[in-house]
């Protein structure tokens, strides 16, 4: 009986053997993606929301604010967010 070869699948630490990139890149089930850069607008946007959010934040000392981050759900599916805050 002939056999099937298994699909590759790239894990959180294969991607610094990848060599590195000003992309975005995430993880979805193995297969890696890599993204266009956000564009002036939305990065516009973006800073001004996490300013926001940091005052409220501060103010009311119930969190801290983060730049990219990556948010690691399993060895093979990690998603790159450009903030973030806990």
């Amino acid at each position: 009986m002939p056999q099937v070869a298994e699909e590759l699948k790239i894990t959180y630490r294969d991607i610094p053997s990848l060599g590195e990139s000003n992309k975005p890149m995430e993880l979805f089930d193995g297969d890696l993606i890599m993204d266009a850069l956000p564009t002036p607008f939305h990065q516009y946007i973006q800073a001004n929301l996490i300013y926001l959010l940091k005052r409220f934040l501060n103010k009311n000392k119930i969190g801290k604010v983060f730049g990219a981050v990556d948010v690691f759900i399993s060895e093979f599916t990690v998603y790159s967010q450009m903030s973030a805050f806990s």
